[in-house]
């Protein structure tokens, strides 16, 4: 069991350097099971890309995954008989139906029940809050420690429609976001999983579910592979402030390193891309100075003539 991070910045060639890897090992090892996870929007393209870099065309002991299609897959495995999931349009249903069942216990939300995009909001939150791990009981303890009497009535008001959301889809139903959650508690026990060398592409962090599952992954699978995005003049083991351009990629890279470190999972040294010259930008200066400089607040200047840099004005919007 080990855990490496391949770092650089944005164009560096990081994600190609992986690619490359797995292509590479999967070639050596046709017994052996590569699972490269994306987010959702990356699969078809990511598997577009190894498929064209690779020496046959074809990829058949690599995965192309994002977090819930890995879910899918062990489910089937396993055999799990999933329940029906719900997609945005049943969330929505069920909490509009909730919000009148409930509303004369409502203090805040009765008034809104009506109002356009209400629902959706409150859906939002509710999808947001199971894929934080928010329990409604935590909901009503924050609460209780609120001196403010609208934010104290709006989070009761919340804490009673989720309550009622969970207990309407309990044993029928599951939320889309709840996938993970039964993931975990049945991950152990997948071939598809145990031994494998799974790699982490293109994310800048992860919820505290996915952060259980990488946790449950590093137990079981041979190896772990991350890229993050930072800058190669940066610290990854300072954590600066919520300010600094690459907090997330500091916080993720000690995250990740904490469940190492409690899982007793090897830490390999770390890949850094050499990103004096991205790849990806290398044919037009303008970017790669754009790369280097925005936000930085260095006070360096650039005075040549660029035409790969442009900035567009909209019009307004007119009432």
């Amino acid at each position: 069991m080990s855990l490496q991070l391949i770092l650089g910045s944005s164009g560096s060639g990081k994600s190609y350097r992986l690619y490359e890897e797995v292509i590479r090992e999967s070639m050596e090892n046709p017994s052996a099971n590569y699972i490269v996870l994306v987010p959702e929007q990356f699969t078809m393209g990511t598997q577009e890309k190894l498929v064209k870099m690779h020496p046959n065309h074809g990829v058949l002991n690599v995965d192309i995954a994002s977090f819930v299609r890995l879910a899918y897959k062990v489910f089937e495995e396993l055999g799990v008989a999933d329940k029906e999931v719900l997609d945005d349009t049943g969330k929505s249903l069920i909490v509009r139906k909730i919000l009148e069942d409930k509303k004369d216990e409502l203090v805040t939300f009765k008034k809104n029940i009506d109002k356009p995009g209400f629902v959706e909001e409150v859906k939002s939150a509710i999808s947001e809050m199971l894929q934080y791990g928010v329990a409604p009981g935590q909901l009503k303890e924050a609460a209780d420690q609120i001196t403010n009497p609208l934010l104290q009535y709006k989070l009761r008001d919340m804490a009673a429609v989720f309550d009622g959301f969970k207990r309407y889809i309990d044993g029928k139903y599951i939320a889309s976001e709840e996938i993970l959650e039964v993931l975990c508690r049945v991950a152990h026990r997948s071939r598809i999983l145990r031994d494998s060398v799974i790699t982490l592409d293109g994310f800048t962090g992860f919820t505290p579910i996915q952060y259980r599952l990488i946790r449950i992954l590093m137990e079981c699978c041979e190896k772990i592979t991350v890229t993050l995005t930072i800058d190669s003049a940066e610290k990854i083991n300072v954590r600066d402030g919520l300010s600094n351009l690459f907090y997330l990629s500091k916080n993720t890279a000690h995250r990740l390193y904490a469940i190492a470190d409690e899982t007793g999972t090897a830490i390999l040294p770390q890949v850094w891309m050499d990103d004096s010259m991205p790849v990806r930008l290398r044919n037009s200066e303008g970017l790669v100075f754009l790369e280097k400089n925005i936000f930085r607040y260095h006070g360096h200047l650039y005075t040549r003539r660029d035409d790969s840099v442009r900035i567009f004005e909209g019009n307004m919007p007119k009432n």
